[in-house]
């Protein structure tokens, strides 16, 4: 005998899903039976399937009307799967997805299915949803003390409140509400649990949710390096190729023009953008675009250098919405690292002899231009906040590129100041994962040996830090990866290998306090942070000799971890915990110093530089007093000048107009050029500018509490009265 399916299929009658079913509904065997029995013989070719579920409805129900309800519950039953239509219940599609999903045997996950098949019955549902079915047979492994296999079977996504409320009301972490950052947002929290659940082991995952360790950008960690230093010749040379491949987008060949030379250093940090979670960087620009501007006026240079500015500071329409973390690293004279190179010239082509080195006059133009161009903001003269120029003084004479520099730096406080920066050069180097240290937390621990737990923290780090250059070797191998992994001639463009892989640190000041009740700004104080520094240093390299890869340790955590942190040490060890702020806690970043005079900050701070090996950035906060032209210049000088700073930030608060785009550095909540009070606070303490109204309130309170030096090298506090505004804003 045939039935006729629902879908109008014609399949052979199978007594024993009848019996399976009436026996999952209550009945016992031989009634079971009896009952297949009796449909057969009542049956005939072509009989329906809604027809079959009658006959044996109506005989269990002069049996036990019970039964005959839970049979009716059972068999009308239907799955809303993820493809979206409704299916018949079967309980052996959960039997082989456990296997296939999670490598259990299937006689085990027979015996979930038909747990959870009991459950559904009990439950009398007329139809279940994939999610539902996938939750309860979680709580069925959970129940037979199965955690490991339940954590690979999890279903990842976010609460249907939780999607509602972000498209309603934004999200704190959204630099511009729109439709593409929500659907970021929704991914991100995705990918972040993939991480956590398939990724990282569980003590790992749990050292990052107990604020241990922070393992930065997680919501990337199994996809995208995260920083990375472009050599544009690459591209001048060969042309572009934005999808890595020419297969699904136009191929440029090699720029001929200047305008065609910007706009593909643009598109390489666009393209970039899809692989690469943060900053990018252009290395030497200033100087491998200059045969390109040979012969062009200043002014045409200016234009260009505003083209490019604009075209990255509008990128905010890319994905999630989100500017392009771009860096522009300028040469202030002509580096050591490009004598005796080559210059490639418009068309990708390159003369014996010529190098870059021929092109300094047209190198130093395309300084200037963009000094002059982020100087002078926007249409409505609102600060760039990308590109970003990161100024690396070559040589101890070259004052005049700093000079224009700093009028940046006097404006909004954007640029960046290194030291002889030529360790990327040809290499395409970056960081591939950045994972930060919970110092403070260490003092929390009674009775734990602060050396051993730190040692411990060090090694989840390192471990981590191997886990995600083998999920990148993998993407590459995958294809997944394909803008990074094109090459030109035979070399691929991105190595693993030849990446930074950082450790860093946040509160160590903290930790000192709580430990030893000493300052960092105090010789006892110092020497216990240094002996805490160079233990972790030690321990890099002792990971980098054992990998073969390039193991950093850095003062200069990246994002609010010192915040974080902070909140979750609060909550968890509310007696205990040497957070600041008092009900907005926080901690310091890295090791960083607040001292009443410049000099004994960095004094301090280029002690602990010195022991980790100079990979930490020199932090300053300038005060809002409008300095002399000549002033910051020297100021900025005579810091680069030290031996134990290499690189240098100096940030600013802004107030901006919101009606007229004016800025300034007095931080008034009423504009001086219109009056208007639509005005914003934006500052920075992550590398880049942005509205603190999107702050939580212990990044404000951090940014409060801040000292500001002033070219007069003396530490300020802020007013009350500000500290109110900054923190009611």
């Amino acid at each position: 005998m045939r039935i006729e399916k629902s879908d109008g299929t014609l399949v052979r009658f199978d007594p024993n899903k009848i019996i399976k079913t009436c026996m999952s509904a209550g009945a016992g065997l031989d009634l079971a039976k009896d009952i297949a029995k009796a449909v057969l013989g009542e049956g005939y070719d072509g009989i329906s399937t809604s027809e079959i579920r009658m006959s044996v409805y109506k005989k269990l129900k002069k049996i036990d009307v019970d039964v005959a309800q839970r049979y009716v519950c059972r068999s009308n039953m239907r799955v809303r799967t993820s493809a979206v239509h409704l299916a018949e219940f079967d309980a052996h599609k959960i039997a082989t997805s456990l296997v296939q999903e999670t490598g259990v045997n299937m006689s085990f996950a027979e015996s979930v299915a038909k747990d959870v098949e009991k459950e559904l019955a009990r439950m009398q549902l007329n139809y279940v949803t994939a999610p539902l079915i996938r939750e309860i047979v979680n709580v069925k492994l959970l129940e037979k003390g199965m955690e490991s296999v339940r954590s690979r079977y999890t279903r990842l996504g976010m609460p249907l409140y939780d999607v509602k409320h972000l498209l309603e009301r934004g999200h704190p972490g959204m630099f511009r509400f729109s439709p593409e950052a929500a659907h970021k947002i929704m991914s991100d929290q995705i990918a972040r649990e993939y991480s956590m659940l398939s990724v990282l082991p569980f003590d790992l995952a749990d050292s990052h949710m107990s604020s241990q360790i922070r393992i930065h950008d997680l919501n990337y960690f199994a996809l995208k390096p995260s920083t990375f230093s472009h050599d544009l010749r690459f591209f001048l040379k060969k042309g572009l190729k934005v999808d890595g491949t020419g297969e699904f987008t136009a191929v440029s060949g090699p720029a001929k023009r200047p305008v065609s030379a910007f706009m593909h250093a643009a598109k390489v940090i666009m393209a970039g953008q899809s692989e690469v979670s943060r900053e990018q960087y252009l290395e030497d620009f200033n100087y491998v675009m200059a045969p390109y501007v040979a012969n062009l006026s200043y002014e045409k240079i200016r234009q260009l250098a505003q083209m490019f500015a604009y075209e990255i500071s509008q990128s905010a329409v890319c994905t999630g919405g989100q500017l392009i973390y771009a860096n522009l690293v300028m040469d202030t004279s002509f580096p050591r690292h490009l004598r005796d190179v080559t210059a490639i010239q418009p068309g990708g082509k390159s003369v014996r002899g010529i190098g870059y080195d021929d092109y300094e006059d047209e190198a130093k133009s395309i300084f200037e231009a963009f000094c002059e161009v982020l100087s002078s903001g926007d249409n409505l003269k609102k600060p760039f906040i990308y590109p970003r120029i990161i100024v690396n003084r070559v040589s101890k004479k070259d004052i005049g590129p700093v000079v224009s520099a700093a009028a940046v730096t006097e404006k909004n406080g954007t640029p960046v100041y290194m030291k002889g920066r030529g360790y990327h050069y040809g290499i395409r180097r970056g960081t591939i994962q950045h994972v930060t240290i919970n110092l403070p937390q260490l003092s929390c621990l009674r009775g734990a040996d602060i050396e051993g737990s730190l040692e411990n923290r060090m090694k989840k780090s390192f471990e981590v830090l191997l886990l995600k250059r083998k999920a990148i070797n993998r993407n590459l191998s995958a294809d997944l990866m394909p803008f990074l992994k094109q090459k030109a001639q035979g070399v691929r463009y991105f190595n693993p290998s030849k990446q930074r892989y950082v450790i860093s640190y946040s509160g160590l000041e903290d930790l000192v306090i709580a430990e030893y009740g000493r300052c960092l700004n105090t010789k006892p104080g110092l020497r216990r942070g240094l002996r805490i520094v160079r233990l972790m240093q030690k321990m890099a390299l002792e990971f980098g000799e054992e990998s073969g890869l390039d193991f950093i340790l850095s003062g200069d955590p990246k994002g609010v971890s010192h915040i974080k942190f902070a909140i979750n040490d609060a909550r968890v060890f509310p007696k205990t915990a040497a957070v600041r702020g008092g009900e907005n806690p926080y901690y310091g970043m890295g090791h960083y110093v607040q001292a009443r005079s410049l000099s004994e900050k960095l004094g301090c701070e280029g002690r602990l530089n010195i022991a980790s090996k100079g990979k930490s950035m020199t932090r300053i906060r300038l005060s809002g007093v409008k300095t002399e032209p000549d002033k910051l210049p020297k100021m900025i000088w005579d810091i680069l000048g030290r031996d134990d700073v290499k690189c240098l930030s100096l940030s600013r608060m802004l107030m901006v107009c919101k009606k007229c785009g004016g800025t300034n550095q007095k931080n008034a909540l009423i504009c001086p050029q219109c009056r208007s009070r639509k005005t914003a606070i934006w500052a920075s303490d992550t590398g880049h500018l942005s509205d603190i109204k999107s702050w939580s309130p212990s990044r404000r309170a951090a940014l409060a509490d801040d000292r500001r030096y002033g070219t007069d090298c003396v530490g300020r506090m802020l007013q009350a009265k500000c500290k109110k505004a900054i923190m009611r804003y």
